[in-house]
């Protein structure tokens, strides 16, 4: 049984956001100085950009807290891969090669988001099987397309994982893993010691992104692409 909470809990534990899109991402404008300085104490989140680790460099020179991901892009679907060190993605891969490179690398990956008509996974039953873990909670999700992720993830007994999916500041840890110890350094040491983390962690979904949060990111973007 997948273990929730939408409450706000209290500010005793480790706030962990697996889905986080730096302005590395194409229509992300969160920079990494800005992301740095927003993090709590006792906040990590993952930067996941868009088919892309470019971020990681400056964000490692900027002492930024992190784990390192990427959002791979495929005509199927999006998957989230944790601690690889190289780029996974490619135009010409398909999703069960994706997997198979990752887990290659000793990385891990899971479905991002599975069930939203717009990003889906369509071939989410064959592939589950094959993936680490599910992402149950999006910040950009209905609750309805949640709760079909979090009946998968109990079918297959799969881990499971929740990020905001943001783009912009506002919308951090919506989405999240509770835990109450975090040492950063061992959870990305290995897959396995990864994975324990995800089987520890309580996923929590505090909001959703609202119309008038949605209505200015288009704006922020139109304008940040505009002064290019």
């Amino acid at each position: 049984m997948i273990k929730e909470n939408h409450k706000i809990p209290e500010n005793n534990y480790w706030k962990v956001d697996l889905h986080v899109h730096s302005n590395y991402s194409f229509d992300s404008i969160i920079e990494l100085e800005l992301l740095k300085k927003r993090l709590k104490s006792n906040e990590v989140v993952a930067i996941t950009d868009h088919n892309s680790i470019k971020a990681r460099k400056k964000a490692r020179e900027l002492g930024l807290r992190f784990i390192p991901g990427e959002e791979v892009t495929t005509p199927q679907g999006h998957f989230l891969v944790f601690l690889n060190e190289e780029q996974v993605s490619s135009k010409t891969l398909e999703p069960f090669e994706i997997i198979d490179i990752a887990k290659e690398m000793d990385a891990v990956v899971g479905i991002a988001h599975p069930f939203d008509s717009l990003r889906a996974t369509t071939d989410v039953y064959e592939l589950v099987e094959k993936v680490d873990f599910i992402e149950i909670y999006n910040g950009k999700n209905s609750e309805i397309l949640d709760k079909r992720a979090v009946e998968l993830a109990e079918k297959v007994g799969k881990l499971s994982s929740a990020g905001s999916d943001s783009h912009q500041l506002s919308t951090l840890f919506s989405c999240y893993l509770k835990v109450d110890e975090f040492e950063l350094e061992e959870v990305t040491s290995s897959s396995s010691k990864f994975k324990k983390f995800l089987k520890k962690a309580i996923p929590i979904s505090i909001r959703r992104r609202s119309i008038q949060e949605t209505i200015e990111l288009k704006v922020e973007l139109l304008f940040k692409n505009k002064i290019k």
